[in-house]
């Protein structure tokens, strides 16, 4: 049973470090954003906390998943598409990164010609 609970909590610490990363968040940042130390999330990522669901909850908000999402074992096939929730916040961001990109390739194109 040990063990287990042990399983757990890495799988769930893998998942939070995985999706932090994509996020390209620090655990300072991370911590910061659910009212806790950077060391304390770096814990929870090593499998080394007993992690309550209420801040489950918050790190799998900040990350824009379900909590669901942080306690999923791996795939047998990690290259197969995956799923994760887009925030309204991310997708504006988006919107900005493609406008900025669309004003690079102008001017590009008008110093070109």
């Amino acid at each position: 049973m040990r063990n287990n609970v042990r399983a757990v909590r890495r799988r769930v610490g893998a998942n939070i470090r995985q999706l932090r990363k994509l996020k390209r968040l620090t655990l300072e940042e991370l911590g910061e954003q659910v009212g806790h130390a950077g060391k304390y999330i770096g814990d929870v990522e090593l499998g080394k906390e007993n992690v309550s669901l209420d801040i489950l909850t918050r790190i799998a908000t900040k990350l824009s998943v379900d909590v669901e999402v942080l306690c999923r074992a791996a795939s047998a096939d990690a290259t197969g598409p995956r799923s994760y929730i887009v925030t309204e916040r991310d997708v504006d961001q988006l919107g900005d990164h493609f406008a900025q990109a669309a004003e690079v390739i102008e001017r590009v194109k008008r110093s070109v010609r």
